[in-house]
């Protein structure tokens, strides 16, 4: 007899409370309005990095490394990086180089390093004259330079904050300096 008593019990305390059939619908319809929610502002989100950003074609010139730092896609719509001395514009490359892209932290830097080691935490604010590289990451630097120069528009060069804009051999990178005094020796 206890038995019985016990079941019915916990048969009548089934429907009350916090797991009560109105109270989990409710929650669930909740559940419901919020993921659908989550998943249109999600589409905005993705509709917006899709949309192509038309942006007017920039003048060619030369961008110290102060400069440089403000095209990175979120003070400047304008995405822009340096690799071995050569500034390019990827801002049709947003999805990769922009603020939420996977190598968003290249833009408005010097990322020759980076490239070269394919290491993106190698990005400095700092002037980089890339001289320790050994052969094969300067391989790869070159190769990733020639990428973008068929990829992307080449809109100058990358001097250093206290260099003059042009002329000075030690602004160069450090692959210019060689091919430049190579050419005297001849």
């Amino acid at each position: 007899m206890d038995n019985e008593k016990k079941e019915d019990d916990d048969v009548s305390t089934w429907g009350t409370g916090i797991f009560a059939p109105l109270n989990v619908i409710i929650l669930a319809g909740l559940l419901l309005v919020f993921y659908m929610l989550y998943r249109r502002r999600r589409e905005q989100q993705l509709q917006a990095r899709r949309r192509p950003l038309i942006l007017s074609p920039m003048e060619k010139r030369d961008f110290r490394l102060s400069e440089l730092r403000e095209f990175d896609g979120v003070r400047n719509p304008r995405i822009l990086f340096a690799v071995d001395g050569i500034v390019f514009d990827v801002s049709r490359g947003r999805g990769f180089y922009g603020p939420d892209g996977p190598y968003g932290s290249l833009a408005g830097h010097d990322a020759s390093r980076a490239l070269a080691t394919m290491n993106i935490d190698a990005v400095s604010d700092t002037w980089d004259d890339l001289t320790d590289l050994s052969a094969t990451d300067r391989e790869a630097m070159n190769d990733w330079r020639d990428n973008f120069r068929f990829k992307y528009d080449e809109i100058g060069k990358l001097l250093k904050d206290d260099a003059p804009s042009s002329g000075d051999t030690e602004n160069r990178p450090a692959t210019e300096q060689v091919e430049t005094e190579s050419k005297k020796e001849i």
